[in-house]
């Protein structure tokens, strides 16, 4: 009898970027220098001009400066992607 031959396993195609550490993965060091914003509002759209943030009942949207001079690069359905000093991570609601 002729052996079975097996098609070699899929390795998923990854379409989007790697995985941002979250803010409680981030170093103690930079833990230490930045205090993460207090979430007061999280709205999400599939439209990214309807997405915002309120921090202490101030909006932001995508591309903003929080005024710990993060930049807010994302609004996700579940969090918010921050990029400060070089360092790019993210803050689950």
């Amino acid at each position: 009898t002729a052996p079975v031959v097996q098609p070699a396993a899929r390795q998923p195609v990854r379409t989007s970027e790697p995985e941002i550490p979250e803010w409680s993965e981030m170093s103690l060091e930079f833990r230490s220098g930045f205090s993460p914003p207090r979430l007061d509002v999280h709205v999400y759209d599939d439209e990214p001009s309807r997405r915002f943030i309120l921090i202490d009942l101030q909006r932001f949207s995508e591309g903003d400066t929080l005024d710990s001079g993060a930049k807010l690069e994302k609004i996700l359905p579940g969090s918010i992607q921050l990029y400060y000093q070089g360092t790019r991570f993210r803050i689950d609601r």
